[in-house]
């Protein structure tokens, strides 16, 4: 028997301010977004439905209240509740439909829950790095579990004076954890920025509602973006430098390149010219950002300079959006790849690429050449050239 069941998985940073749940009328056609303040309309919908199908009204209050206790909480295991202090910080849901077989009263089969967990990712990792590249603070939000935080105690003393202190070292991803700097948004405001010039392209292709893209692109697009989120949500900046450059080499690297390191990075350097233009590969370092993944990996270096990992975050993050604006020119990936090894080789002609080359080789530029930037950038990086005109448009979050 197969039923049509809501999966919700509680997200962290993020406060949806719409009053009602609208459970009819999802956002993302099978999907939409949820806030705490829902939890009494959705369990008394639940509560009336399981009245109408013979429940003892006292009875199913007693269900209900189990379901809004473990919803308010985030705790699924009721005969081993969490400590207060290790439940997760949250205020909203995504909320996924689906369908599939059920094993006993209120249990999914496998698949199906997995199908809705997946569902979910793609749209965390949406929302993530749309509003990543919105914020000042380089903060955002992300499902519960991808709250990765590092804690490491410490008891400091002397024996001159005497004097003894406690406390201890910790480090976070760019998840939102203070209510105080969550970010506030409607469903109406969300639908507006994800169709904003920035995201238009983006947003289709990671909610699967693009049908003008590549198969092998919009795979790419999206396991970069998977990719990134990780990198952008991790507590180290060694695994965030890590997962960056990987995103860019999902992004960048063909099955048929050459397997050798040291041409990987080649192709990938040259690639990111040919798609952000030389200035911004410049300006964003990331001939540093490659050497350090290298010295790390491969010579076990320690950054010692913690802010390549963001300037390599902000780099595949400005990739990732340029690549997806691109995408719907190309039949499949290794066009793609050609065509920006191309750009880039151009730019070794005695004028680089212009408007004289472009109708000398009979070949027009078919993507916006030109880096983005963000808004948290200038002060967390301390770059120095003008953001103005060029980071994402929007509302500050």
């Amino acid at each position: 028997m197969t039923r049509e069941k809501w999966f919700l998985f509680p997200i962290s940073g993020l406060g949806i301010t719409d009053m009602d749940a609208d459970l009819e009328h999802p956002i993302f056609k099978d999907s939409t977004l949820l806030s705490r303040r829902h939890i009494p309309e959705i369990v008394s919908k639940i509560k009336a439905v399981k009245i109408s199908r013979g429940m003892d009204p006292r009875i199913a209050e007693v269900s209900t209240s189990q379901i809004a206790r473990s919803l308010e909480s985030a705790d699924t295991d009721p005969e081993q509740p969490m400590p207060l202090e290790e439940r997760p910080r949250f205020q909203a849901f995504i909320a996924v439909k689906r369908r599939g077989k059920m094993y006993t009263e209120g249990i999914s089969d496998p698949k199906t829950t997995e199908a809705a967990y997946l569902r979910a990712k793609e749209i965390a990792s949406l929302l993530a790095l749309v509003f990543l590249a919105q914020n000042e603070k380089a903060q955002t939000c992300g499902l519960v579990e991808e709250m990765h935080i590092r804690r490491g105690a410490f008891f400091q003393f002397e024996l001159i004076e005497g004097y003894s202190y406690s406390s201890h070292l910790g480090t976070s991803g760019s998840i939102i954890r203070s209510k105080h700097d969550e970010l506030q948004t409607s469903r109406v405001q969300l639908l507006e920025l994800l169709q904003s010039e920035q995201y238009k392209y983006l947003a289709p292709i990671l909610l699967k509602e693009s049908g003008d893209v590549d198969e092998s692109l919009r795979t790419t697009i999206q396991q970069s973006a998977l990719q990134l989120t990780a990198a952008i949500h991790s507590a180290d900046a060694s695994v965030r430098l890590l997962s960056a450059v990987t995103a860019l080499e999902i992004l960048l690297t063909f099955k048929t390149d050459e397997a050798q390191m040291g041409s990987i990075y080649g192709n990938v350097e040259r690639r990111l010219s040919g798609l952000l233009g030389r200035d911004c590969v410049t300006r964003y370092k990331a001939s540093d950002v490659f050497k350090a993944r290298h010295a790390y990996v491969h010579e076990g270096d320690i950054l010692e300079v913690p802010f390549i990992s963001m300037r390599a975050v902000g780099l595949a993050l400005a990739c990732l959006l340029r690549y997806a604006e691109a995408a719907p020119k190309f039949h499949h990936k290794k066009a793609f790849m050609t065509y920006l090894d191309f750009v880039a080789q151009s730019d070794e002609l005695p004028d680089g690429w212009g408007p004289g080359q472009e109708q000398l080789l009979g070949t027009p530029l078919l993507h916006t050449r030109e880096g983005i930037y963000f808004r948290w950038q200038q002060v967390m990086l301390g770059l120095g050239w003008p953001l103005e005109k060029k980071r994402p448009r929007g509302p500050l979050w």
